[in-house]
Protein backbone atom coordinates (compact mmCIF):
# COMPACT_ATOMS: atom_id res chain seq x y z
CA UNK A 1 0.00 0.00 0.00
CA UNK A 2 2.93 2.29 0.74
CA UNK A 3 4.18 1.80 -2.85
CA UNK A 4 0.73 2.55 -4.27
CA UNK A 5 0.65 5.85 -2.38
CA UNK A 6 4.15 6.74 -3.62
CA UNK A 7 3.20 5.88 -7.21
CA UNK A 8 0.02 7.97 -6.97
CA UNK A 9 2.13 10.97 -6.06
CA UNK A 10 4.11 10.66 -9.31
CA UNK A 11 1.46 9.56 -11.81
CA UNK A 12 -1.66 11.52 -12.70
CA UNK A 13 -4.57 9.72 -14.35
CA UNK A 14 -7.32 11.50 -16.27
CA UNK A 15 -10.31 9.23 -16.83
CA UNK A 16 -12.52 9.31 -19.91
CA UNK A 17 -15.62 10.14 -17.91
CA UNK A 18 -15.07 13.04 -15.52
CA UNK A 19 -18.10 12.06 -13.44
CA UNK A 20 -16.30 8.90 -12.31
CA UNK A 21 -13.57 10.70 -10.39
CA UNK A 22 -15.10 13.61 -8.49
CA UNK A 23 -15.08 13.43 -4.71
CA UNK A 24 -15.88 16.99 -3.63
CA UNK A 25 -18.86 19.27 -4.08
CA UNK A 26 -17.07 22.46 -5.15
CA UNK A 27 -14.44 23.14 -7.80
CA UNK A 28 -11.77 24.44 -5.41
CA UNK A 29 -12.27 21.55 -2.98
CA UNK A 30 -11.89 19.07 -5.83
CA UNK A 31 -8.60 20.55 -7.02
CA UNK A 32 -7.27 20.80 -3.47
CA UNK A 33 -8.28 17.24 -2.54
CA UNK A 34 -5.12 15.45 -3.75
CA UNK A 35 -2.58 17.98 -2.45
CA UNK A 36 -4.22 17.97 0.98
CA UNK A 37 -4.17 14.17 1.02
CA UNK A 38 -0.44 14.29 0.36
CA UNK A 39 -0.04 16.56 3.40
CA UNK A 40 0.72 19.67 1.39
CA UNK A 41 -0.07 22.67 3.62
CA UNK A 42 -3.51 24.15 2.95
CA UNK A 43 -2.19 27.57 1.84
CA UNK A 44 0.24 25.92 -0.61
CA UNK A 45 -2.49 23.56 -1.87
CA UNK A 46 -4.81 26.53 -2.37
CA UNK A 47 -2.18 28.46 -4.37
CA UNK A 48 -1.48 25.43 -6.54
CA UNK A 49 -5.20 24.87 -7.05
CA UNK A 50 -5.71 28.45 -8.21
CA UNK A 51 -2.81 28.08 -10.66
CA UNK A 52 -4.23 24.82 -12.04
CA UNK A 53 -7.68 26.38 -12.44
CA UNK A 54 -6.12 29.28 -14.33
CA UNK A 55 -4.35 26.91 -16.77
CA UNK A 56 -7.71 25.43 -17.72
CA UNK A 57 -9.71 28.70 -17.69
CA UNK A 58 -11.73 27.71 -14.64
CA UNK A 59 -10.77 30.51 -12.24
CA UNK A 60 -14.25 32.02 -12.31
CA UNK A 61 -15.70 28.70 -11.10
CA UNK A 62 -13.52 28.43 -7.99
CA UNK A 63 -16.49 28.31 -5.59
CA UNK A 64 -19.00 26.75 -8.00
CA UNK A 65 -20.72 23.44 -7.47
CA UNK A 66 -19.26 20.73 -9.70
CA UNK A 67 -22.80 19.73 -10.68
CA UNK A 68 -23.33 23.15 -12.27
CA UNK A 69 -20.45 22.69 -14.74
CA UNK A 70 -20.85 21.60 -18.36
CA UNK A 71 -19.28 18.35 -19.57
CA UNK A 72 -16.27 20.17 -21.01
CA UNK A 73 -15.81 22.21 -17.84
CA UNK A 74 -15.91 19.01 -15.79
CA UNK A 75 -13.26 17.49 -18.04
CA UNK A 76 -11.07 20.58 -17.61
CA UNK A 77 -11.65 20.38 -13.84
CA UNK A 78 -10.44 16.79 -13.82
CA UNK A 79 -7.34 17.88 -15.75
CA UNK A 80 -6.69 20.69 -13.27
CA UNK A 81 -7.07 18.16 -10.42
CA UNK A 82 -4.29 16.07 -11.96
CA UNK A 83 -2.03 18.96 -12.97
CA UNK A 84 -2.14 20.44 -9.45
CA UNK A 85 0.21 17.72 -8.18
CA UNK A 86 2.69 18.29 -11.02
CA UNK A 87 3.08 14.54 -11.70
CA UNK A 88 6.06 13.05 -13.52
CA UNK A 89 3.75 11.02 -15.77
CA UNK A 90 0.27 11.94 -16.97
CA UNK A 91 -1.98 9.20 -18.34
CA UNK A 92 -4.98 10.40 -20.36
CA UNK A 93 -7.91 8.14 -21.23
CA UNK A 94 -9.80 9.88 -24.05
CA UNK A 95 -9.17 13.19 -22.27
CA UNK A 96 -10.14 15.23 -25.33
CA UNK A 97 -13.56 13.55 -25.63
CA UNK A 98 -15.76 16.19 -23.96
CA UNK A 99 -13.74 19.23 -25.03
CA UNK A 100 -14.58 21.87 -27.61
CA UNK A 101 -11.85 23.14 -29.95
CA UNK A 102 -10.79 25.94 -27.58
CA UNK A 103 -10.47 23.53 -24.65
CA UNK A 104 -8.59 21.02 -26.83
CA UNK A 105 -6.11 23.76 -27.70
CA UNK A 106 -5.77 24.60 -23.99
CA UNK A 107 -5.06 20.97 -23.11
CA UNK A 108 -2.63 20.50 -25.98
CA UNK A 109 -0.74 23.63 -24.94
CA UNK A 110 -0.65 22.53 -21.29
CA UNK A 111 0.59 19.07 -22.28
CA UNK A 112 3.27 20.52 -24.56
CA UNK A 113 4.47 22.66 -21.64
CA UNK A 114 4.58 19.58 -19.40
CA UNK A 115 6.52 17.64 -22.06
CA UNK A 116 9.08 20.48 -22.31
CA UNK A 117 9.58 20.10 -18.55
CA UNK A 118 10.25 16.36 -18.94
CA UNK A 119 6.83 15.06 -17.93
CA UNK A 120 5.86 11.82 -19.66
CA UNK A 121 2.45 11.87 -21.32
CA UNK A 122 0.57 8.72 -22.29
CA UNK A 123 -2.67 9.26 -24.16
CA UNK A 124 -5.16 6.48 -24.83
CA UNK A 125 -7.44 7.54 -27.68
CA UNK A 126 -9.34 6.53 -30.81
CA UNK A 127 -8.89 10.01 -32.25
CA UNK A 128 -5.84 10.70 -34.41
CA UNK A 129 -6.07 14.46 -33.82
CA UNK A 130 -5.80 13.90 -30.07
CA UNK A 131 -2.74 11.72 -30.64
CA UNK A 132 -1.10 14.11 -33.09
CA UNK A 133 0.85 15.94 -30.36
CA UNK A 134 2.57 12.66 -29.42
CA UNK A 135 6.19 11.86 -30.14
CA UNK A 136 5.22 8.35 -31.10
CA UNK A 137 2.14 6.21 -31.40
CA UNK A 138 1.62 2.62 -30.35
CA UNK A 139 -1.35 1.35 -32.32
CA UNK A 140 -3.29 -1.55 -30.83
CA UNK A 141 -5.83 -3.88 -32.35
CA UNK A 142 -7.60 -6.52 -30.28
CA UNK A 143 -5.07 -6.01 -27.48
CA UNK A 144 -1.99 -6.51 -29.68
CA UNK A 145 0.56 -3.97 -30.90
CA UNK A 146 0.30 -3.63 -34.66
CA UNK A 147 2.39 -0.48 -35.10
CA UNK A 148 4.89 1.35 -32.90
CA UNK A 149 6.42 4.24 -34.80
CA UNK A 150 6.86 8.00 -35.10
CA UNK A 151 3.59 9.90 -35.03
CA UNK A 152 3.73 11.10 -38.64
CA UNK A 153 4.45 7.60 -39.96
CA UNK A 154 1.44 6.15 -38.15
CA UNK A 155 -0.94 9.02 -38.94
CA UNK A 156 -0.29 8.93 -42.68
CA UNK A 157 -1.29 5.24 -42.86
CA UNK A 158 -5.04 5.85 -43.13
CA UNK A 159 -6.04 2.24 -43.93
CA UNK A 160 -4.16 1.02 -40.85
CA UNK A 161 -5.85 3.65 -38.67
CA UNK A 162 -9.30 2.75 -39.97
CA UNK A 163 -8.71 -0.98 -39.49
CA UNK A 164 -7.75 -0.21 -35.87
CA UNK A 165 -10.89 1.87 -35.20
CA UNK A 166 -8.91 5.12 -35.03
CA UNK A 167 -10.53 8.14 -36.62
CA UNK A 168 -7.94 9.50 -39.12
CA UNK A 169 -7.02 13.15 -39.41
CA UNK A 170 -8.81 15.36 -41.87
CA UNK A 171 -6.63 16.01 -44.89
CA UNK A 172 -6.39 19.73 -44.00
CA UNK A 173 -5.26 18.98 -40.45
CA UNK A 174 -2.81 16.34 -41.68
CA UNK A 175 -1.30 18.82 -44.19
CA UNK A 176 -1.04 21.44 -41.44
CA UNK A 177 0.61 18.94 -39.08
CA UNK A 178 3.07 17.72 -41.69
CA UNK A 179 3.93 21.34 -42.53
CA UNK A 180 4.89 21.91 -38.88
CA UNK A 181 6.83 18.63 -38.68
CA UNK A 182 8.73 19.37 -41.90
Amino acid sequence: MKDVRRIRRHIGLVFQNPESSFISKTVIDEVMFAPLNFNIPKDVAYGRALSALKVFNLSEYENASIGALSGGEKQRLMLASVFVLDPEIIILDEAFAFLDSTSKALLTSALEEKKRKGVGVISVTHDAESASFSDRIILLKEGRIIKDDKTADVLKNVPLLISSDVRPLSSDFFDFLMGEAG
